[in-house]
């Protein structure tokens, strides 16, 4: 919930849709907690770099390590992806 309503706060981005969630076992690293994974219909007024880097602000401000030190499929706060632009 925390992720959406940053996503909303600017203005540019207003959501439409929400999918039910869906608790998964990690892949590749499994020594690490199920992911709690959903989807989201958003419009936006942002061109697509934009909307990237309003979602890479999002994760960076939920705590997510984008420093590129992370463990790659490691432990993560948060992970939004764009699955689709239109």
């Amino acid at each position: 919930a925390n992720a959406l309503s940053s996503l909303q706060s600017n203005g540019s981005i207003k959501l439409l849709q929400t999918s039910f969630l869906r608790t998964t076992a990690p892949m590749y690293v499994t020594d690490q907690p199920k992911f709690l994974n959903g989807a989201v219909q958003v419009e936006t007024s942002l061109p697509p770099f934009e909307l990237l880097s309003a979602i890479k602000q999002v994760e960076n401000d939920l705590g997510r390590d984008l420093s590129g030190n992370s463990q790659r499929y490691g432990p993560r706060p948060v992970d939004l992806d764009i699955l689709l632009y239109d």
